[in-house]
């Protein structure tokens, strides 16, 4: 094998030499350090560094003296740059050296000391039987051959080598090889203080040894002269990269190697195409120089390669291949090259070719896969990695003696899937990596980036911990780990991540933590912190974020009112030069571009009405619709806006003081500042009930504080209108020009269900203006028709949405109820989707995820979850069977003038305007019914495997009119109840009204916490004002389930009301009653996926409420007076200015 130069073969047989030799304890000692050295020899030939100096130092531990193992470890450390080191370890030889050291080998080392070493460090070929060689051949034309290969930028390299070949002549010219001057002479294969190894198999020929220095007979006069002449290196594997290095040992069996004829290969590769005698004897003289003149060449094309100098390299390599197409290191050092070089297409050429000579070779795949995967060929990457990964774990001692090899494989394999969104089997493949190389801190870090993907963020972040404890200072970790706590909601630990990746002198990593803490700030509502960050961030003066970052801060003034500034960044963020890119980031950048021209003019609008009373501002009713749909939508303004759309009049020129519409002064106007500090406290109480426990909410104190103002003014107008009630009058009348319903028409009206929700949406639109929170019926005529509303994803390709996934498996549940009820469901031109026969319904009966439901359905589809009407059930008890069917679609007696909606398309007013065409809906849901929520299924393009189940809630004027005589029937319920003073039917009131707000989701975002600040505004008026924060478990029945999603999932209110009097309704209200016209169908879907337990005493506190700064909110909330006892919100925060104060506070600067 080492005659032919089966290196990779010599390395498996001296593998299971060493096994067997560790087996017998008898004189092992003498025959490991001999097989050690014999291993460690052709790892050194094969470029393997690291292992060869693992064989190396277990023979200096089993036999500290031996020279041989400190001279091939002197030259290993010398190849891979260290050169101190390697002078210290020949140094020490030469003072263990006694008379019975091998001399060859001193004389080696002694020249090595002086200076005059080969430039290649690897030793070379062991012949049969040392034989003498003219040296001067060796020394003097090998080398110079070889500098006419070598471009000038080589020059030096070679003639290096030619002073080692001249040092070697000089030591021992009647022994050294003809290859010295490609590599230092081998070692005799015996010492004389060690006894002689047998080693059959074939090892150094066909023919079984009775010692290391027997060799086989020849067979023809060519090979009777490579018995004279030793044999030279006619290639070497390529060096290995300091990551995902890997043997080149051969996979195939021991019985294998024995079959292999290497001598008669060896032969027949010398003599063919000679003829015989002094012919051949001459031919193959021409070879062995020819073949030391190209390991010359190819070792210093590898140290080229390893120093950036790619071009030299490959031109050099080139001139090897010329020689010697076939020679496989030559090939895949070339495909290295030129894949740095970025000929991918090339380097994928060379690497095939490497393969088709030597396919057992696991790293040439592994390059090739590498090539592969930078060419876009993700398939055939994923496919050599497999191979390499194979190919290397079948090596003797596995994965744990090839350390780093397969788990690198792994590694790539899963960073491959990753970037396909595979997330499952990105995450499989990294596991694999890790328990594979515990010690690789990347593969952690990408292992976490694929849990976080798949909405395991608990999990991600054990994987990046894991990464920063291997890797102290990854900063990549540091600022994963960040992002992935900021999403969770864990602000405190996400705050510490994100400041330790800033201390990185990486600018780029730097600056994306300074952009994610400026997310979280502005997420956290505290504005003015985020400024301060994002000031920064703009510091580092990168382009490709600027746009984000100037959008980012210009969001961050407009919430303050803090126009001027805002709008400069505004306009700097629309004259940056657009991004060209079509990647995401380029989609991205462009889309902050267009929402700064919607922002822009939402400031200038809000600027314009500081000083305006909030009650007559209405922003939905006063912006055109148009605009409104174009900024819900974040795309570019179309031409239809810009010809019918008038632009907000720039603002004034600034003034040190002064009054008016656009004072920046602020003095106009000053509201009292007990008042405002009375009414705060409160506000920040109730405020903090809003806070949802679960995971991806982040403590907004500002959208708090405003919900607390919000559920403040709320509860005094329903006081108000409460007051005029019981005083006999027709209800509390209010202008309609700040009324979302009324058109921003003139005059007066009665206050209604949508006045009292418009209380709550000016407030949620004023703390936060970069959300599109508008009610829907107000956009365009042809968006409401089309049914624009609200889209909530549980389940996203392989992504579990991190807020709303723990909803998952109860909507599973009951849309697999819905689908079998139905039989059918719906595709997108809602026309029927059929089951089919039993076995179709079985199978949807078993599927357990969102992945095997569309399976069985087969397309995109969707079902609806019928709502139980109560208003159309107490139209059927009052009018007859009769009347309910004239009326089905819903009739709210306007009897009162004013009522919501009296003028509007879409309203409850008037029968004629319920005879409307035939619904889609009449056939989805019963008669006593109204559509719900759709739960949807859709296939997800472009990933594996992949579906998104989601909530949608299409708007259109049929279901608006549903909806709209629901509300106001509700409303009328609560209203009633309060009047009489019963608590308990008024919180069953209440909870119902919220139902149906919940599940009519008419604002296109924000709908959620508009109804919880309602819910609160409403007890409080009530009498009985809340107390208890979201629980994360609903006791006795441990869920994780969150308020909107009680109410969307459930298909009668009743149900809500149930799961909700366990902990929200205060006790003076228990037990709350069963709703009128409560029918057989509501209690039997009771036991249906959507429902709940019965009512009952609450059970056990929640684990939000068990901790202490809970128990602070309850205190705190129970101490709250009596609304009616605090200043009126709507007179001390009466515009737009006093509230931005208020809600900025009292130490920020004017508004």
């Amino acid at each position: 094998m080492v005659a032919s130069q089966d290196f990779s073969g010599a390395v498996k047989v001296l593998d299971e030499a060493i096994d067997e030799t560790r087996q017998d304890y008898t004189a092992a000692q003498f025959r490991l350090v001999q097989l050690h050295l014999n291993r460690g020899i052709c790892n050194q030939r094969l470029h393997l560094n690291r292992k060869a100096l693992k064989d190396y130092d277990a023979v200096l531990a089993l036999m500290p003296s031996n020279v041989n193992a400190l001279l091939r470890k002197g030259q290993v450390l010398q190849s891979m740059g260290k050169q101190a080191e390697a002078r210290v370890v020949w140094e020490a030889a030469t003072s263990l050296a006694d008379p019975a050291s091998d001399l060859e080998v001193l004389l080696e080392i002694q020249a090595a000391l002086a200076g005059n070493t080969s430039s290649s460090s690897t030793p070379a070929a062991a012949p049969s039987s040392p034989q003498p060689a003219p040296a001067a051949t060796a020394n003097g034309t090998t080398a110079a051959a070889a500098q006419e290969l070598a471009p000038a930028s080589a020059a030096a390299a070679i003639a290096e080598a030619d002073g080692a070949a001249a040092a070697a002549e000089g030591a021992s010219s009647s022994t050294a090889p003809a290859a010295a001057a490609a590599a230092p002479a081998a070692p005799s294969t015996s010492s004389s203080s060690q006894p002689k190894s047998k080693i059959t198999k074939g090892f150094f020929s066909k023919a079984s040894a009775s010692d290391a220095s027997s060799h086989p007979a020849a067979k023809s006069p060519a090979a009777a002269a490579a018995n004279k002449a030793a044999p030279a290196a006619a290639t070497a594997a390529p060096k290995a990269q300091p990551r995902g290095s890997s043997s080149a040992r051969s996979s195939d069996s021991a019985d294998a190697v024995v079959e292999i004829d290497c001598a008669a290969e060896q032969e027949q590769q010398q003599v063919q195409g000679v003829g015989g005698g002094a012919a051949a004897a001459g031919s193959f003289g021409a070879q062995v120089q020819q073949m030391a003149t190209n390991s010359v060449a190819l070792q210093i094309a590898i140290n080229q390669i390893n120093g950036g100098q790619v071009e030299q390299a490959e031109a050099l390599l080139d001139s090897i291949l010329a020689s010697n197409p076939s020679d496989l290191s030559a090939l895949v050092a070339r495909g290295t090259a030129r894949a740095l070089a970025r000929k991918l297409k090339e380097a994928v050429a060379d690497f095939t070719k490497a393969i088709e000579i030597e396919p057992r070779y696991p790293d040439t795949y592994k390059r090739r896969g590498q090539a592969r995967s930078a060419l876009g060929d993700v398939q055939g990457a994923l496919t050599d990695l497999e191979k390499a990964a194979q190919l290397l774990a079948e090596l003797p001692g596995g994965a744990a003696d090839a350390a780093g090899g397969p788990a690198d494989c792994h590694a790539e394999r899963g960073m491959l899937f990753h970037k396909q969104r595979d997330y499952r089997r990105a995450v499989k493949e990294l596991a694999k990596a890790t328990e594979l190389d515990p010690s690789n801190a990347q593969a952690w870090n990408y292992l976490g980036l694929g849990r976080v993907s798949m909405g395991d963020i608990r999990e991600g972040c054990k994987a990046y911990e894991k990464a920063i404890e291997l890797a102290p200072q990854m900063k990549e970790a540091w600022l994963n780990l960040g992002q992935a706590l900021k999403e969770e909601g864990r602000v405190k630990e996400a705050e510490r991540a994100l400041t330790k990746a800033m201390t990185s002198a990486d600018g780029g990593a730097c600056l994306a933590a300074y952009r994610l803490l400026a997310t979280m700030r502005q997420g956290q509502g505290r504005q003015a912190d985020a400024i301060k960050v994002l000031d920064k961030a703009l510091g580092f003066k990168r382009e490709d974020q600027r746009v984000e970052l100037l959008y980012m801060r210009a969001i961050c003034y407009h919430a303050l009112g803090y126009a001027r500034a805002a709008l400069a960044d505004y306009e700097a963020c629309m004259n940056c030069k657009p991004r060209v890119d079509e990647g995401p980031a380029g989609e991205e950048s462009r889309m902050f571009q267009f929402l700064s021209f919607y922002q822009r003019e939402m400031a200038l609008f809000t600027a314009h009405s500081l000083d305006r009373r909030a009650a007559d501002f209405c922003l939905d009713s006063e912006l055109t619709p148009l605009f409104k749909e174009c900024w819900c939508k974040k795309g570019a303004p179309s031409p239809e806006l810009f010809t019918s759309y008038k632009m907000q009049p720039a603002l004034p020129a600034e003034r040190s003081s002064g009054s008016g519409r656009g004072s920046s002064s602020g003095a106009e106007g000053g509201a009292d500042a007990e008042q405002v500090a009375a009414l705060t406290a409160a506000a920040d109480v109730i405020g903090q009930l809003l806070q949802n426990h679960h995971q991806g909410f982040l403590p907004n104190v500002r959208q708090q504080r405003a919900a607390g103002y919000a559920a403040a003014e709320l509860a005094q107008a329903v006081r108000a209108l409460l007051a005029e009630r019981a005083a006999g009058r027709e209800g509390l009348w209010v202008n309609s020009e700040g009324a979302s319903g009324q058109g921003g028409c003139s005059g007066r009206h009665l206050f209604g269900w949508r006045d009292a929700m418009d209380i709550v949406v000016k407030w949620r639109q004023l703390a936060e203006p970069a959300d599109q929170v508008v009610w829907v019926d107000l956009l365009t005529p042809r968006e409401f028709e089309a049914g624009f509303g609200s889209h909530t994803p549980m389940f996203s390709g392989q992504t579990k949405c991190v807020r709303y996934f723990m909803n998952f498996n109860r909507a599973l549940e009951l849309a697999k109820e819905c689908l079998l009820e139905k039989g059918h469901a719906y595709d997108a031109q809602n026309r029927e989707v059929g089951l089919g026969g039993e076995d179709k319904q079985e199978a949807v009966r078993k599927a357990r995820s969102a992945l095997e439901l569309y399976r069985v359905i087969g397309q995109d589809s969707w079902v609806v979850v019928p709502l139980h009407s109560l208003h159309k059930a107490q139209q059927q008890q009052q009018q007859g069977s009769s009347a309910a069917a004239a009326a089905s679609n819903g009739n709210t007696s306007s009897s009162r003038p004013g009522t919501s909606g009296s003028s509007r398309p879409g309203s409850s007013s008037g029968s004629s305007s319920r005879a409307a065409p035939k619904r889609i809906s009449d056939a989805m849901v019963p008669p006593l019914c109204i559509e719900g929520t759709r739960l949807t299924l859709v296939k997800v393009p472009n990933q594996p495997d992949a579906v998104e189940f989601s909530i949608r809630t299409p708007v259109t004027p049929p279901r608006w009119r549903e909806f709209d005589a629901e509300l106001e029937a509700a409303w009328e319920r609560l209203i009633d109840a309060m009047l009489r003073g019963d608590k308990p039917a008024a919180a069953a009131a209440i909870l119902c009204y919220a139902y149906y707000w919940y599940n009519f989701m008419p604002l296109a975002r924000g709908t959620a916490a508009v109804g919880y600040t309602t819910m609160l505004g409403l007890f409080w008026a009530a009498g009985m004002p809340i107390s208890q924060p979201i629980p994360t478990d609903y006791q006795p029945i441990p869920t994780d389930y969150q308020v909107d999603w009680e109410a969307i999932l459930a298909k009668h209110p009743q149900q809500f009301i149930d799961r909700l009097s366990r902990w929200f309704v205060p006790e003076d209200a228990l037990p709350v009653p069963p709703l009128p016209s409560t029918s057989a169908s509501s209690s039997s879907s009771s036991s249906s996926a959507g429902a709940s337990p019965a009512a009952s005493p609450r059970g056990g506190s929640s684990s939000s409420s068990s901790s202490s700064s809970s128990n602070k909110v309850v205190a705190a909330a129970k101490a709250l007076p009596d609304v009616q006892q605090m200043p009126a919100v709507a007179e001390v925060l009466a515009t737009l200015r006093q509230r931005l104060k208020a809600l900025n506070g009292p130490d920020a600067k004017p508004v």
